[in-house]
């Protein structure tokens, strides 16, 4: 099985997901696993750990925005 996981491509992409996790935190969102970078990584790249998040809100910037949301909900974002 392949674990590694490389930099994010710039600093602002990481800026981006340090917000989502933050934003997460604020709305009780439960982190139930984080790994970690490891300590060989270039201090140049822009490396985020792995995280996995639970129970997520359906509403919420974080899930998913395909059309997996009922359709009501759908029509009700787009207005």
């Amino acid at each position: 099985m392949d674990l590694d996981l490389g930099p994010l491509i710039r600093q602002s992409q990481q800026q981006r997901v340090w917000d989502f996790l933050s934003d997460a935190q604020v709305a009780g969102i439960p982190m139930v696993a984080q790994g970690k970078v490891v300590d060989e990584a270039p201090e140049s790249g822009y490396y985020q750990a792995p995280t996995l998040l639970r129970d997520v809100p359906v509403m919420h910037r974080l899930a998913p925005r395909r059309n997996l949301r009922p359709r009501a909900l759908r029509d009700e974002i787009q207005r």
